[in-house]
Parts: structure tokens; C-alpha cells; sequence
């Protein structure tokens, strides 16, 4: 029998590097974990299902998962030029980082 397990809370670029560009991650982990991964964007989750037995091993990788993702995306950065010359570093949720003027360089 299969089971089951909500994974609730996820942003919608954690659902995108979930999913991966044409489904390629979504498959790679199913594969891996063997299970049905369902991600939502309207209820911002992840429906994992798996069989009753495994479930509590395929449930910690794909969290696992998501926790790395989360890592990753919180630790990425852009920079954005704001006015001539003047640039801002953006961290997650678009943060103010760093203000960089002229040849200052990060």
C-alpha cells in the first residue's frame, strides 16, 4: 500500500528546483527515492508518495533535498545596477547585500 506525506511551506523556487528544467530533477528523484513526487504551486507544497514500508526513508532524502536547495538559493546573489554606475547586491528575497560604487568589485 502506498502512502502518502506533505512536505508544506516551500517557495516557488524550491518547487522550481524540484521539478528542474523539463522535469529532469523531478524524474532523477523519483527514480532515486522511488516514489511519486506531486508538487503544488498553488499551496506552495510537495506531496511525496511512496510505499508504507519506505516512506519514512524516502521522506528524509527528499527533505534532505529541499534543505540543500534552500541552502543554495539562500546563499546565491545578483547584482543589479541601480543608478549609473552605482550597483546593489541581492541576496534571498531580494536583500540589500552590499551597495557597490564605481570600481568597487565584491
Amino acid at each position: 500500500p502506498f502512502q502518502c506525506h506533505d512536505l508544506p511551506g516551500l517557495s516557488h523556487g524550491v518547487l522550481s528546483a524540484v521539478i528542474g528544467k523539463g522535469g529532469s530533477t523531478i524524474t532523477a528523484l523519483e527514480k532515486r527515492f522511488g516514489c511519486v513526487l506531486e508538487p503544488s504551486r498553488d499551496s506552495a507544497s510537495l506531496r511525496v508518495w511512496a510505499a508504507a514500508a519506505s516512506m519514512e526513508a524516502v521522506a528524509a532524502g527528499v527533505a534532505a533535498f529541499l534543505d540543500t536547495a534552500k541552502r543554495k538559493m539562500a546563499a546565491e546573489t545578483e547584482e543589479v545596477p541601480v543608478a549609473g554606475s552605482t550597483r546593489v547586491i541581492l541576496g534571498a528575497g531580494a536583500t540589500t547585500q552590499a551597495l557597490l560604487r564605481d570600481n568597487e568589485f565584491r
